[in-house]
């Protein structure tokens, strides 16, 4: 169990390098936005989003702990409200004497120990636990519980099936969502809450295409599992937020970029659909006839200038330029590339992320690249 809070300074100074000036104003902040601390630091734009949570496990060297859904004592779950526990992304572990023990995957959930305390009205100590773990279990605790008080009777046919199997039902919902549009070979999903009802597109080689969504009643219960798989923030609903998902399907390595936005009828969330595998093919294999490969190899092999790949969206822009990467990508040679956001890890490459919260812009990068070539 951790107990000790100056472990979070020590993160803040000795991992995000952040100074005494800096870690007392996110402090302040905190204390008076009653936001998430790692919230806080990102909306100051003193760390990436990125970042957070990726270098703090294994650096602060305490292993998280398995966790099974079953393990929790239900008896506890009405100490901790809903909404605190889905924000905070916390769940009730157990008794011990008059200690409250809660789980979490985030190691500066420790500097909320003290207002956790008085929320729940007992002393409370942290533990922490794998990410999965957690996520599973909200789902279960919290999310579920939701979607099952509203009722499931108009469901879709995956989701009767879900039940006859005993298996959450939000969550086999979300994936067969997910799972359709990649057998469709879609480049995007959107989820838009509409007066009426929940309406589900995908999009197909450029174009929009209208599927049957999830019944109106189930609507908040899928965006919120989606924002929970995306690290976002479930209970802030009235500003856009981004994230993303690393899921495996079928065998296959997929990466969704998730943004949400803000409604008169709800929140909207549109996910890109980021196949790994399809970033590793070569320019041979895009398809291109003779004499426009030709062109493409004659361009990428000259010594200055600038070449414009334009198209909408799910053309290929970025497979193509991935290929492109790879053709250029030589020992002899030093490749920089500034993205936004980097889709995919290319050995011997360097890539850049833009953060224009901390003033890493695409024009301050090609700047200081140049420097770098």
């Amino acid at each position: 169990m951790i107990r000790n809070q100056d472990i979070v300074k020590e993160v803040l100074r000795n991992i995000w390098f952040l100074d005494d000036k800096k870690i007392k104003k996110g402090l302040e902040e905190q204390l008076e936005s009653k936001r998430p601390l790692h919230d806080v630091f990102v909306k100051l734009g003193y760390i990436s989003k990125r970042k957070v949570g990726k270098t703090l496990i294994p650096q602060i060297g305490i292993p998280p702990l398995p966790l099974s859904p079953k393990e929790i004592d239900k008896r506890n779950l009405n100490l901790l409200p809903s909404k605190i526990a889905l924000l905070h992304r916390i769940v009730p572990l157990r008794r011990e004497g008059d200690m409250l023990i809660l789980g979490t995957d985030y190691p500066l959930n420790l500097l909320a120990e003290r207002n956790l305390g008085t929320i729940v009205g007992l002393p409370v100590g942290l533990e922490l636990i794998r990410t999965q773990d957690l996520e599973e279990t909200l789902e279960h605790l919290y999310v579920s519980k939701a979607a099952s008080a509203h009722g499931l009777g108009n469901t879709p046919e995956g989701i009767k099936e879900a039940e006859a199997k005993g298996d959450a039902p939000i969550i086999k919902l979300v994936n067969m969502i997910i799972g359709e549009a990649v057998r469709r070979r879609a480049s995007d999903i959107h989820l838009e809450p509409l007066e009426n009802k929940f309406r589900v597109r995908y999009r197909i080689d450029g174009v929009l295409h209208e599927v049957s969504g999830p019944p109106k009643n189930l609507e908040g219960s899928v965006i919120s599992r989606l924002k929970i798989m995306a690290g976002m923030d479930i209970a802030e609903k009235r500003l856009p937020q981004d994230g993303r998902i690393n899921i495996r399907l079928d065998r296959r390595e997929l990466d969704l970029r998730v943004s949400s936005l803000p409604g008169i009828h709800g929140e909207s969330l549109v996910m890109r659909i980021l196949d790994k595998s399809s970033f590793l093919v070569g320019l041979e294999d895009l398809g291109f006839l003779p004499g426009q490969r030709k062109a493409i190899e004659k361009l990428i092999t000259m010594p200055n200038g600038m070449l414009l790949l334009t198209g909408p969206a799910g053309s290929g822009k970025t497979t193509t330029l991935y290929a492109i990467l790879k053709r250029i990508n030589q020992k002899e040679r030093k490749v920089i590339t500034i993205e936004d956001p980097v889709e995919y890890q290319l050995e011997g490459i360097n890539q850049v992320q833009v953060e224009p919260r901390i003033g890493l812009t695409f024009a301050g990068g090609l700047k200081i690249g140049r420097a770098h070539v």
